[in-house]
């Protein structure tokens, strides 16, 4: 296995674990679609998440452990949605549900971002208003 395919695997395995999960839906309003790749966040209306993953470190002799490093970000209408946003979707993150979604992964780490509050069309002019909330995280996933 390489570090594409770990990066890839914890990126779907975001999306599968988070995306339907009942209190993002509930923040969301929507019964899907809810996170979104980094780059392609734009296409959707707050409240959203989006994640990035940055990189993945190989930490075992057989290919099959990795360390990937993921930036996880939620926009909402208001900071209070956003942060709300953001913390439903780390709690939906447990090894139970990586596991249900036939994955073996752990986040290990996380460390959240020093975002303002309000960033005001910092990524996105087409949303000026846009809150944000972010978290970095640290996942050990085991490709086979």
């Amino acid at each position: 296995m390489t570090a594409r395919d770990a990066l890839s695997r914890v990126g779907v395995a975001l999306v599968a674990v988070v995306d339907t999960t009942p209190a993002v839906v509930a923040i969301t309003g929507r019964p899907d679609g809810n996170v979104w790749r980094y780059g392609a966040r734009i296409a959707v209306q707050a409240p959203s998440l989006a994640y990035l993953t940055l990189e993945a470190d190989e930490r075992s002799d057989n290919g099959d452990g990795w360390e990937v490093t993921v930036v996880l970000q939620a926009e909402g209408r208001t900071p209070d949605e956003a942060h709300a946003l953001l913390e439903a979707a780390i709690a939906a993150c447990t090894p139970q549900a990586f596991s249900d979604a036939d994955v073996d992964a752990v986040i290990l780490s996380q460390s959240r971002t020093t975002v303002p509050d309000v960033q005001l069309g910092a990524d996105s002019p087409a949303r000026p208003n846009a809150a944000i909330a972010e978290v970095d995280l640290l996942i050990w996933i085991t490709l086979s």
